[in-house]
């Protein structure tokens, strides 16, 4: 009789902490949101390496990913593109400097990227360009930033092809798990082979 007793208590304090318990609203799990929709890539030079294996990873992350490559790569085919879909991110490997952006059928200044960027709804400008953000001039990162772009991650000084891809597949990686994205370039600077990672930033909206 004792120890149904005391049984019979431990369960009348349970059901007692339980009743208090309820009394409280359950805080609702954080929402992940992984990044999800297209990214346009614009490479108007030949690439010395085959980015098949880079664009099944991109794929599998669960972002649509089309390139305008060489030939294609130019100002009409990218307003040509922009026109018919609608892209999250776009994607820039080329070579770059103070003046601009080279694309395959001339230098595309800042001022060109500011209409581009006023005129369509990107949400991350990934410039793998060699000095586009580079001090103390006026570039394209500074022209996107300006024009009103929620994101612009861009580069300092120079990055190799390979290490541009590499950073962006593992960019578009974490960003599609949900990570945020000051996070997620963190992360991507990881595998940049050598101490040029520095030389990439990132500007945000917040």
């Amino acid at each position: 009789n004792t120890k149904i007793a005391i049984q019979e208590e431990k369960i009348s304090q349970l059901t007692i902490k339980l009743k208090e318990l309820e009394k409280f609203t359950p805080l609702a799990p954080v929402e992940v949101k992984p990044l999800v929709g297209r990214v346009l890539g614009v490479w108007p030079e030949p690439l010395a390496l085959d980015t098949a294996n880079e664009r099944k990873a991109i794929a599998n992350t669960g972002l649509e990913y089309g390139a305008l490559e060489q030939e294609n790569a130019t100002g009409m085919g990218i307003i040509e593109q922009l026109g018919q879909r609608e892209y999250k991110i776009m994607e820039i490997g080329a070579k770059g400097g103070a003046a601009g952006i080279k694309l395959h059928d001339g230098i595309a200044p800042p001022e060109w990227w500011t209409r581009l960027a006023k005129q369509h709804n990107i949400d991350l400008f990934v410039v793998l360009a060699n000095e586009s953000s580079k001090p103390g001039v006026e570039n394209v990162a500074h022209a996107l930033d300006n024009a009103g772009a929620k994101a612009v991650v861009s580069v300092d000084s120079a990055i190799s092809d390979s290490d541009a891809i590499r950073f962006a597949t593992m960019l578009y990686r974490r960003l599609s798990r949900g990570i945020p994205l000051s996070k997620a370039v963190e992360y991507a600077r990881l595998v940049i082979t050598d101490a040029g990672a520095d030389t990439i930033k990132l500007r945000e909206r917040l």
